[in-house]
């Protein structure tokens, strides 16, 4: 049986402590365990909140890649028609940054996509003017 707190950390059967140091608030704690019971194992893609939110009339998406990918970063409207694709080429491992120039949408509420391998991440942004 494996028991878990709240903190994130587990222990196996064996009563060895286990730790996912990957976004772990207490990274510091982590890295003092053997590399063997750390498990550091990333997400394939993080997609983060855009800035600055809500926005007029352009903002920032950013999200980080585990792998060299081909990815999909694409915007739609409250109705779920596209009104642009940002990306959708391969890119290599680590940070990246899309900028989306909204000056020919109405206000509203978008939604942002990004897809990378089958996985779909999304979140929503304010166009106000």
């Amino acid at each position: 049986m494996t028991a878990v707190d709240t903190r994130g950390f587990s222990s196996d059967p064996s009563g060895l402590p286990y730790a996912n140091v990957w976004g772990d608030p207490i990274f510091g704690l982590a890295q003092s365990l053997p590399d063997s019971l750390i498990s550091v194992n990333p997400p394939l893609a993080q997609l983060k909140q855009n800035f600055p939110n809500p926005f007029s009339p352009r903002t920032e998406i950013e999200f980080n890649l585990r792998d060299r990918v081909h990815v999909s970063l694409v915007i739609y409207n409250i109705l779920g028609r596209e009104v642009a694709r940002l990306i959708d080429d391969v890119k290599e491992t680590g940070y990246h940054r899309a900028v989306w120039d909204a000056t020919d949408q109405p206000s509203g509420v978008y939604f942002y996509t990004l897809k990378v391998q089958g996985i779909t991440r999304t979140r929503y942004m304010s166009l106000v003017r």
